[in-house]
Parts: structure tokens; C-alpha cells; sequence
């Protein structure tokens, strides 16, 4: 199973160089919203591959409720906070390890929009935020479930509806019937409880901001535009999805544990 941790990595390379034929010089008129659409559709594909591997996480609380183990290693002395502060480190390690090795690779692969100007360090933390922020709310999620196999079938599917689909396809039809995104820009804020949506916009940042950088390193005036057209359309940069998401995994760590002392 922990095939699965590779997913992610593996959907970012395929996705990379699935659209980056397709991304449009922002110069000509017209390529400004095409170049959104593409970055869009890179972090869509993203978070589908990041969706698979969440199965990992919730195996282990889910189960050891089901065969009674959590309640035996309660009795014998290991309290709810000790419980998932082990878990946690296990998981974030197992999550962390395959990211390094991904970052190692966008150079010689040439993933050049993720890792130019000092962006791979950025691209690295928004990644480890948002593997802290979707353990922890995995493990609140995992109170739904009392079977591990049901809970590991289904929460991939769930963060694929509710993280990628719902946000993305709200995104989507702001883009191409409201050019003001006005309702994008009420939902962003719903939205920024879900750790995929803050992971998602923090690449999309990274990508756009590189590929402006780019094309607009002689006209600084225009650069600056663009961004602060990105930076309205969307809810984080790169460093408040680090941030956000770190927030949302210590808030959602800590309801985990006040849920399973009262359990």
C-alpha cells in the first residue's frame, strides 16, 4: 500500500508535462485567462493523485478503534494525545520522505515553473503544510468510519468530491461566465477549510507567478499587474497556504484528540 504515496509525485510529473505544451504566452492578447485555465487544470489533476493516497492515514486509527487496540493501549496508559503524536510523526515522515525526493527531481526533469527563482523551497513547504494539515483531518474524518476497509475505499473518493471537484468546477464557471469571479470569491472563503483548496491555489500561485516572471521580466509594471489580478482572484499565495494550512492542522489535530478523550 505505501505504492500509494507515490501517486501524488507521479500525477505532478505527468500533469507538468501534460499542459505545459499548452501554456499560452500571456503577451499575445487574450492568453491571460487560457494561461489561468491551464494552471487551473494542473492543480486539479494534482489533487486527484494527492486524493488516492489518503487511504494511508486513516487505516491505522480506523482499525485500531475497530479491534479494540485503542481502547486497550488507553487502558495501559497511552492517552489520546500520545496516541496521535506517534501516529502523526510516523505519518508525516512517510508523507515528507517521497516530497524530498520528488523536489529532487523537478530539476533534472526540467519542471522548470515549479522549481525557477527560488520556488522549489517555497513549493517544498506549501507541500509539507498541506501533508500536515490532510493527516490531521484525516484522522477527524476517520470518527466517521467503523470499518477500516469501508474507510479506506471511501475517503479518497470523499476528498476527491469535496477537495478537488467542488472547488475546482466552482472555480471554473467564475472563470468563464463571471471575469470578476465575485462567486469564487465568496466561496474561496468556505473553502479555505479544506486543506486540498489552499494546497491547490499555493501552486497555482508558484506557477503562475513563474510563468509571469517569465514573460514579463522586461515589463515589471505589467508583471505587477498580473499579479495583483491573481492575488484577488484567489485566496492564498504561496506562504498563506503554508500558513493556513499548518493552522488547519493543529486545529484539526487538536479536535481529533478532544474527541477521542471524550470517546
Amino acid at each position: 500500500m505505501q505504492v500509494l504515496l507515490a501517486s501524488p509525485f507521479v500525477t505532478i510529473i505527468f500533469s507538468y508535462f501534460l499542459v505545459s505544451g499548452f501554456i499560452p504566452d500571456p503577451r499575445r492578447p487574450g492568453d491571460d485567462s487560457k494561461t489561468t485555465i491551464i494552471s487551473f487544470l494542473f492543480s486539479f489533476f494534482v489533487l486527484t493523485g494527492f486524493s488516492l493516497c489518503t487511504g494511508l492515514f486513516i487505516l491505522s486509527p480506523v482499525a485500531d478503534r475497530q479491534n479494540n487496540l485503542r481502547q486497550m493501549l488507553n487502558f495501559i496508559g497511552m492517552k489520546p494525545l500520545a496516541y496521535y503524536t506517534g501516529s502523526f510523526l510516523a505519518d508525516i515522515v512517510l508523507f515528507t520522505l517521497p516530497t524530498l525526493g520528488f523536489i529532487g527531481l523537478l530539476f533534472p526533469m526540467n519542471i522548470q515553473y515549479l522549481y525557477m527563482n527560488g520556488s522549489w523551497a517555497v513549493f517544498l513547504a506549501v507541500m509539507v503544510s498541506f501533508g500536515i494539515s490532510l493527516i490531521a483531518v484525516t484522522y477527524l474524518i476517520s470518527f466517521m468510519f467503523a470499518n477500516a476497509n469501508s474507510a479506506f475505499k471511501s475517503i479518497g473518493l470523499v476528498y476527491f468530491l469535496l477537495g478537488c471537484i467542488l472547488p475546482v468546477a466552482i472555480g471554473f464557471v467564475s472563470l468563464l461566465f463571471d471575469r470578476h469571479m465575485q462567486a469564487y470569491r465568496f466561496f474561496k472563503y468556505l473553502f479555505a477549510v479544506i486543506p486540498f483548496q489552499n494546497f491547490g491555489e499555493g501552486m497555482v500561485f508558484i506557477m503562475m507567478q513563474n510563468i509571469y516572471k517569465e514573460y514579463y521580466k522586461n515589463y515589471p509594471e505589467y508583471y505587477e499587474r498580473h499579479m495583483n489580478e491573481l492575488r484577488e482572484a484567489i485566496l492564498c499565495d504561496s506562504i498563506m497556504a503554508i500558513w493556513l494550512n499548518i493552522v488547519l492542522g493543529i486545529l484539526y489535530f487538536t479536535i481529533a484528540v478532544i474527541i477521542d478523550t471524550k470517546k
